[in-house]
């Protein structure tokens, strides 16, 4: 399933879940398969994942812009505010480069087989 926003909560996670019967859920995609929904493009999406259903990524809204970029500011913020965050930023962090060596296994093995 794709979706248009980051869902952050576990709750939303949960709900989301519970509605679609999704059990992975990605935004990126979402946006590619709009534009060529119409045009008759076939498209591939692999995607990996960082984060489980029961994980929140709320720290999120309070760091990225609306482009998904971090800003350094509100991030020094956010840690000022809330030290202790910085175990769920690292763990993040962690997480999401385990995604990105799986991805490039997948990328690999995809194209292999192509």
């Amino acid at each position: 399933m794709t979706t248009p926003d980051i869902i952050t909560t576990p709750t939303g996670k949960q709900n989301l879940g519970s509605r679609t019967g999704a059990i992975a859920v990605d935004m990126e995609s979402y946006w590619v398969a709009r534009a060529i929904s119409n045009r008759g493009i076939p498209f591939l999406a692999i995607r990996a994942i960082s984060d489980t259903q029961e994980e929140s990524l709320s720290i999120l809204h309070e760091i990225l812009d609306e482009e998904g970029n971090p800003i350094a500011r509100r991030l020094a913020a956010h840690l000022i505010q809330k030290p202790g965050s910085v175990v769920a930023l690292a763990k993040l962090a962690r997480n999401a480069g385990r995604a990105r060596r799986a991805l490039t296994t997948g990328v690999t093995c995809a194209v292999t087989a192509l």
